[in-house]
């Protein structure tokens, strides 16, 4: 077999429900130079046969590894070290893409200083009657950024996101910088480390990915302490802007993201019997950071969430708990 320049990878663990229209999807695509990796994380329902029936009937395009359970960002550590493509795809396998998706983003190498081609997306709802769509992200034209301003793009996570899916990436980036195993929000940790080692990044605006909002996910589960990894992902970014030496405008984007990231995390956690506690170890961590609030660009709104938070415990709870 030729070696594809795009290497799909699609980590797989009890998704059989979902496993063949996440497959058919990468299956059914306009561009042709690329592969499907299927790893088998230990899956113990019949995924395990699902991708290996699928690499019998299409041997040229699927490939499966089949390894131990180590978690997701285990599995697509395993299969970037064994890939041999110039460009690695992330997608998870609950979600689907739509037929256009690879040659989109293969549409945004621009030119050789391309690492990265970043991309909005579309969420997806189960509902009683199936799958409800939604696409809120705002376009821009698409465009090619500087490391530094598509760090700034992802601190602000209004066209595209931290997610390691929906982004085209070279392969040297990744393995350079793999997922830490163990860690919730695993691509917090990492996706602004590809960026910020980035010649230069691509946004395309026109969106090809479908993720799913299933119920069991971990955003959707109930709060336990590993949901903090969201914000020490975040606060690990924002010391590693400071430790290089970004310039505070920068590094305010940055403290901004911490902050929607720990709202994010009190909203989770705000029924907890103990969210006194949660709160006093996220406030410690933000108050680090108090220098930087009066430089951030943010929306009223946002301006009124960070204060209460920051300076009405309370209040702030008390908000928390109205929401439905």
């Amino acid at each position: 077999m030729n070696i594809p320049n795009i290497d799909v990878i699609v980590p797989v663990y009890r998704v059989e429900p979902y496993l063949n229209k996440c497959v058919d999807s990468l299956l059914d695509q306009t561009y042709d130079d690329y592969i499907v990796t299927l790893v088998d994380d230990g899956s113990p329902d019949k995924c395990p046969i699902i991708c290996d029936e699928y690499a019998m009937k299409y041997p040229q395009k699927v490939r499966v590894f089949h390894k131990t359970n180590g978690g997701l960002s285990d599995a697509r550590n395993y299969a970037v070290k064994r890939s041999e493509s110039e460009f690695v795809i992330f997608v998870d396998s609950d979600d689907w893409v739509s037929s256009n998706f690879i040659s989109n983003l293969v549409g945004g190498l621009t030119s050789t200083d391309i690492d990265m081609v970043v991309s909005p997306y579309y969420r997806a709802f189960e509902t009683s009657d199936g799958v409800s769509i939604s696409f809120s992200m705002p376009v821009i034209d698409s465009c090619e950024m500087s490391a530094e301003e598509a760090l700034i793009g992802l601190c602000r996570e209004k066209y595209y996101g931290s997610h390691a899916w929906s982004k085209l990436i070279r392969r040297n980036l990744v393995q350079a910088y793999l997922y830490p195993v163990g860690k919730y929000f695993e691509d917090s940790y990492t996706t602004y480390k590809h960026i910020a080692n980035s010649r230069k990044v691509s946004y395309v605006c026109t969106p090809g990915y479908y993720y799913l909002q299933r119920k069991g996910s971990i955003i959707r589960s109930k709060f336990q302490r590993k949901h903090l990894d969201f914000v020490y992902a975040t606060q690990e970014m924002v010391d590693f802007l400071i430790s290089n030496r970004y310039s505070d405008r920068i590094i305010s984007f940055g403290v901004y993201k911490l902050l929607r990231s720990a709202h994010a995390t009190f909203i989770h956690a705000r029924k907890e019997p103990n969210f006194d506690e949660i709160y006093n170890e996220i406030y410690i961590i933000l108050s680090q950071y108090e220098k930087y609030f009066v430089m951030i660009h943010q929306s009223f709104k946002d301006f009124i969430i960070q204060k209460t938070m920051m300076f009405n415990r309370k209040l702030y709870h008390f908000l928390l708990l109205c929401r439905s």
